[in-house]
């Protein structure tokens, strides 16, 4: 089988694995917000966060650096999976003195959560080499079926626990049921143990690389975790848990369209050859995916209501306006995801690593100035992290392509006003069925929006048959 081949085959197993993940989390998320409340949430939301902005000083860079790669190092990967091993039990009996502390000072529930799921630093850190020894194969399929036999552990345990009256340790259990079972299911599909003793002169060459590598990844989850942790330690674990909630709808949105599209658009963007080819390339992609994530948006959005009510149950009800706001999101996030390939296509990593900065910084400062009022506002800010990270894309791409903003906007225009009329239709036709049950309410708002965007559909798909490439700088 050629490389080309197997990378489109394991890019199609990685997404359909992401997307079945998610659909397994967010039911068992709808179960669990029936019984646990917002500061349930919250308090494990912070201590995860926390976790995942401190697993990379473990992983150091290595799997990634094995990854890419040509030929498996074999001296390498043994050398690191010692040198991880060693790191997350370090971790670990940090995080547990933590916890510890954060008990002794009258926050027990935070520091008995924070001292249980220290475990997963030496779970995850098990099964790191394993993993980058299927991305390196490109077994995305073995991979993909790890990650959902751990969410089936994870989604089963959570609701066994949660269903005997076990609080927001259904949570806790849950995470780390799942993070042993996806462990075991790699460490059995990749069928990899170290093969020497630790020699830390074989990760002497790679330190300066491997380090950089795990910076870059820092720094992308920093940047989608900032402001859940900067709105637990301002707000508090309520507003946290109340802001995991009203995330949930656009997250998912997230994770099963842009993300996917995000990582196929390089290989698009990759047989353009020349700044023109690269213009319309992406005048292409950013009408193509539009056309999918602007009605999502705009539907989600206006039917959070039944959404909320229906996912999460009517004591939920407040938080559908927040949650309505949220899903807006997706749609400044369309700049966003394409600017990286695009950067990418361009050799233009530097400028990647700064609009990092420049969002991360965005995010944090925005959540910790309407953290202290509210989820609304807490909400009302993600929206405005979003617009603002579009608006810095779209002044890099002007810069980098030579196009007007007004340019990139145009293959917009549509999808736009399609999605304003998805939400026009859905808020008129739910005041006439207002006396219905939310699931009854929600299917028929959802065919209603649906058919209003029907026309706006078939129109960019006969406007693109028809269109040449142009120069679309004039």
């Amino acid at each position: 089988m050629s490389l080309a081949r197997k990378v489109m085959i394991g890019s199609a197993w990685g997404v359909g694995g992401t997307v079945l993940t998610q659909i397994i989390a967010f039911l068992v998320l709808a179960i669990l917000a029936r019984h646990l409340d917002a500061r349930d949430f919250g308090v494990v939301a912070l201590v995860i966060v926390s976790i995942e902005l401190t697993r990379d000083l473990m992983l150091a860079g290595l799997p990634d650096y094995l990854v890419r790669e040509r030929d498996w190092n074999e001296r390498i990967a043994a050398s690191g999976f010692y040198f991880q091993i060693g790191a997350s039990l370090v971790l670990a009996l940090l995080a547990g003195v933590g916890g510890m502390a954060l008990a002794a000072v009258g926050r027990e529930t935070v520091g008995n959560v924070m001292l249980v799921l220290a475990v997963c630093y030496p779970i995850d850190a098990i099964a790191a080499i394993p993993l980058a020894r299927l991305r390196h194969g490109i077994r995305y399929q073995a991979i993909s079926a790890a990650m959902v036999t751990g969410g089936l552990a994870s989604a089963a345990v959570s609701i066994f626990v949660v269903l005997n009256d076990g609080g927001l340790w259904a949570l806790v259990y849950g995470r780390i049921a799942g993070a042993v079972v996806n462990a075991a299911a790699v460490l059995l599909l990749a069928r990899w143990t170290p093969s020497s003793g630790p020699s830390f002169h074989a990760l002497r060459p790679v330190w300066r690389i491997s380090l950089s590598l795990a910076g870059s990844r820092l720094l992308n989850i920093l940047n989608l975790r900032v402001t859940d942790l900067i709105v637990g330690a301002v707000g508090g674990t309520t507003v946290l848990g109340l802001y995991q909630l009203a995330t949930r709808g656009v997250t998912f949105l997230l994770q099963a369209i842009l993300a996917p599209i995000q990582s196929v658009a390089l290989s698009a963007f990759s047989s353009a050859s020349g700044r023109d080819e690269v213009v319309n390339a992406a005048h292409r992609m950013f009408g193509a995916t539009a056309i999918l994530v602007f009605p999502a948006a705009a539907g989600l959005s206006a039917i959070s209501p039944e959404f909320v009510e229906i996912a999460f149950g009517d004591r939920w009800a407040d938080l559908a306006l927040p949650a309505g706001i949220v899903a807006l999101t997706a749609i400044p996030a369309v700049v966003n995801y394409l600017l990286t390939p695009i950067l990418i296509k361009l050799d233009r990593s530097a400028e990647i690593m700064r609009f990092s900065l420049i969002l991360t910084g965005t995010s944090a400062a925005i959540a910790a100035g309407t953290a202290p009022f509210g989820i609304t506002i807490v909400a009302i800010g993600f929206v405005s992290r979003s617009v603002v990270g579009c608006f810095v894309s779209l002044s890099i791409l002007k810069r980098d392509l030579g196009v007007s903003v007004v340019q990139f906007l145009k293959p917009l225009a549509v999808p736009f006003l399609g999605a304003l009329l998805v939400f026009a239709v859905v808020f008129v036709c739910r005041v006439y069925l207002s006396n219905y049950a939310a699931a009854v309410r929600g299917f028929f708002l959802v065919i209603a929006g649906i058919m209003a965007y029907v026309p706006f559909f078939f129109f960019y798909l006969t406007r693109r048959e028809n269109s040449r490439l142009v120069d679309w700088r004039t």
